[in-house]
């Protein structure tokens, strides 16, 4: 199912940002940039002046770039003679030109900055090349204590929002290992020592790339040991006095009073972090993963000791050896005696006769055990209540009424006691969806009826004991 908007990245971005990126010299341009940001614009930069850097402190570092290592290619409209200060001009001019550098004049001088955007961009970046395993352990720990968080802090949907950031990073980190699992097992082939097979599956698939803390799976600090606590945080928020306090916040804070926009997003927010109950079926996942490339490995040792290819080098190894011995170092590898004979022959293998099939005697049931059977059916039929059971007995009763109390429902027979039973269940469904302005009463597999509560009433009639409420007809 494809979305129902596309992200407009180029509304954000400039349009010619990643040009430089797909040109001959991209790694090149790419090296450019990272000792740009690291030096001028990365969180470990100086502290810039406050119009920017001097467009001549960037060509500096540019010129000491080429002339410690030269491996540009040449591109259209460049000569192989050129000054190294035109070509960092021209490079420079290039990364200005494609949206990646902002270049302003104030006063005399000409500075040089890196859009914000950009700057996001470039930090995105370097986290993705830097990427490390998530340690679950410590991430749902985390998102356990701003759940707790949520329950005392005067911003509780600035607690709430940092939690879904969490774990929507963390489900999504762990899902998207599926494709790493193929790629190791293109690798295991016949050149990869078992050594070498047995390093990739561990230090890079698993230590690497899925998660940090798999050694502790099998500890007393299992990495989910917290999910129960933090899925029950989730559902206390969601049905408690909690929902409202947050619903508030977000109108406030967020949709500047528009409270349906704050529920879809306090919605929104939650699921996100009720997808941590995901996280055992990608367990579950690797699991199966290595297993499967176990399977492989042990297919691969087997075939390496029995492959033709060794015994064919030992026998060439014995043939060199005899050849370039003298022929007074050579005897025959064997003891004194006979060497062949009908005792010291392979025996030859007795095949046994098959197991004879014989089919499956057939039972007959005795008149009880039929009657049993039939009784056990009409008793599972009496108690299986459809749609079209609630129609009948609300015709029956109600007739040409078109508004009946669940006291007034009437009870003789067990389908009867299903029906109402049934009926009770939809009747405290619908009032939960009015109770939050999501309905009208009306439950979607019973759209003729709509409920309503009937307040300060109880039903006790000695099958039930509940709240008492009206059963209308809307068509």
């Amino acid at each position: 199912m494809f979305p129902a908007h596309t992200p407009p990245l180029f509304e954000v971005l400039p349009r010619d940002l990643f040009r430089p990126l797909a040109s001959l010299n991209r790694v090149h341009y790419w090296q450019l940039l990272h000792l740009l940001y690291a030096r001028f614009f990365g969180p470990k930069a100086d502290l810039p002046p406050a119009a920017g850097w001097n467009r001549r402190d960037l060509l500096v570092a540019i010129e000491q770039l080429l002339e410690d290592d030269d491996p540009w290619e040449l591109e259209d409209g460049e000569s192989p003679n050129s000054p190294i200060n035109i070509r960092a001009h021209n490079y420079l001019r290039r990364l200005i030109e494609a949206g990646w550098l902002l270049e302003e004049r104030v006063g005399l001088a000409v500075v040089v900055s890196m859009p914000t955007v950009v700057n996001r961009l470039m930090e995105t970046l370097q986290v993705f090349i830097e990427f490390s395993p998530p340690p679950v352990g410590a991430k749902m720990r985390s998102i356990e204590s701003a759940l707790q968080r949520v329950l005392t802090s005067s911003q509780p949907g600035d607690e709430l929002d940092e939690a879904a950031s969490q774990a929507r990073l963390l489900v999504g980190s762990m899902a998207a290992m599926g494709l790493r699992v193929r790629e190791l097992m293109r690798g295991l082939t016949a050149d990869v020592t078992t050594a070498q097979a047995l390093r990739q599956i561990f230090d890079e698939y698993i230590g690497k790339t899925y998660m940090a803390d798999y050694a502790q799976l099998a500890g007393a600090d299992h990495p989910l040991a917290r999910k129960s606590a933090v899925l029950a945080l989730v559902n206390e928020i969601a049905l408690s006095d909690q929902r409202d306090r947050l619903l508030a916040w977000y109108a406030e804070h967020r949709t500047g009073g528009n409270r349906d926009q704050a529920d879809d997003r306090l919605e929104r927010t939650l699921r996100r972090i009720r997808d941590l109950s995901r996280l055992q079926d990608f367990l579950d996942r690797l699991e199966d993963d290595l297993r499967r490339m176990n399977r492989r490995m042990l297919a691969l040792i087997d075939y390496r000791l029995h492959a033709p290819s060794h015994l064919e080098i030992r026998i060439k190894r014995a043939i060199d050896g005899v050849k370039d011995s003298d022929e007074g170092e050579m005897y025959l590898p064997a003891g004194s005696g006979q060497m062949l004979s009908g005792e010291l022959l392979f025996k030859p293998r007795r095949r046994r006769p098959p197991i004879p099939r014989a089919a499956d005697a057939q039972r007959q049931m005795s008149p009880e055990q039929e009657a049993r059977m039939r009784l056990r059916a009409q008793a599972r039929d009496a108690r299986r209540v459809q749609s079209k059971d609630i129609y009948i007995y609300l015709q029956r009763v109600m007739g040409t009424n078109l508004q009946v109390l669940a006291s007034d429902l009437p009870i003789q027979s067990i389908k009867d006691f299903r029906v109402v039973q049934t009926l009770a269940s939809m009747a405290l469904a619908a009032t939960a969806l009015s109770a939050r302005g999501k309905g009208n009463g009306v439950i979607g597999k019973l759209p003729r009826y709509a409920f309503r509560t009937a307040s300060g009433r109880h039903v006790d009639n000695g099958y039930l004991d509940m709240p008492d409420f009206y059963i209308t007809k809307v068509r």
